[in-house]
């Protein structure tokens, strides 16, 4: 006989965080439990507990995209954090 059977991840940051459950109670019960028992860990161990993503990566690319990257921001009067912010965002909608 087949059973359901639920599970999850904790996203956001670089640890792992798993959880599990045949119902949605129990899910919620192992997730309260996991993310408890990792704040102990880290607690225990003295590491920091994972935080979420600051907003800040290093994006390496060709010059001449960069140029013109850097046009269409101005053109669009954004900076081209902005710009790329904007296109990055569109990219994330799929």
């Amino acid at each position: 006989m087949w059973k359901r059977f639920l599970f999850g991840q904790v996203l956001g940051i670089a640890d792992l965080i798993s959880y599990e459950g045949q119902s949605v109670q129990e899910l919620k019960e192992d997730f309260k439990n996991g993310v408890d028992d990792y704040l102990d860990h880290c607690k225990q161990t003295g590491k920091e507990p994972g935080k979420p993503y600051s907003g800040k990566f290093t994006l390496r690319i060709d010059p001449e995209l960069h140029a013109k990257l850097a046009a269409y921001a101005k053109l669009s009067g954004k900076s081209l954090n902005q710009y790329a912010e904007q296109l990055l965002a569109k990219c994330g909608e799929i």
